[in-house]
């Protein structure tokens, strides 16, 4: 038996099969990314080729409507199929999902609102973005412009939090938002870097 003979037996790409229309779209993004970014030619089929390929035909077989809509049973199942057919890979499906999706979601012409992506769903965003619009209304009331910020005025609208009649977990909350929004902007250097009092999350805690 030579090489090419011993490599496990893989799904063909046929877009004429009976999958839905949204995960035919998904998989050519996909494919084009992995195409347009991913130049080793080994690592391009071994860890990523070819798990799409299963993800494609476990789309076909399972009716799967949306991949980043997939529930964690569908994760498993999908996960099942990969050890049963390329487990000597090693491929971490739950890795390989949680690229897919965020490739979607990133390089989608059009946001798709309803999608789980790194954790966050859109529930969770606007959330955090009415927090983080807070903080700059506060900065808007004080005349100071976002790019002049510095550790006095984060302190101070931490402050203002902890005197609001709100429970211990949505002030954690709202500076955890603020916190990570701050330390974006900071590593973008949009502004400047100080320490940012974290400190008064810890003692809320």
């Amino acid at each position: 038996m030579n090489s090419k003979d011993a490599e496990p037996e893989t799904p063909q790409w046929d877009f004429e099969k009976s999958v839905a229309q949204t995960v035919k779209l998904q998989i050519k993004l996909l494919l084009r990314y992995v195409d347009k970014t991913v130049k080793n030619k080994e690592e391009k089929r071994n860890r990523y080729l070819l798990p799409l390929k299963y993800l494609f035909c476990y789309a076909e077989k399972s009716g799967l409507q949306d991949i980043l809509k997939m529930e964690m049973a569908q994760e498993e199942e999908f996960a099942s199929l990969l050890r049963m057919h390329i487990a000597e890979l090693n491929i971490n499906s739950k890795s390989f999902i949680a690229f897919c999706r965020k490739t979607l979601f990133l390089e989608a012409k059009g946001i798709n609102w309803e999608a789980t992506v790194t954790n966050l769903n859109l529930g969770t965003i606007r959330i955090k973005q009415t927090y983080i619009k807070e903080f700059l209304k506060h900065l808007e009331e004080k005349k100071k412009a976002i790019t002049v910020i510095d550790v006095s005025l984060v302190k101070e609208y931490f402050d203002k939090l902890s005197m609001q009649r709100i429970g211990p977990q949505s002030y954690n909350n709202k500076v955890r938002a603020v916190t990570i929004f701050l330390q974006y902007l900071q590593v973008k250097d949009y502004i400047n870097h100080f320490t940012i009092p974290v400190f008064f999350y810890k003692n809320k805690s």
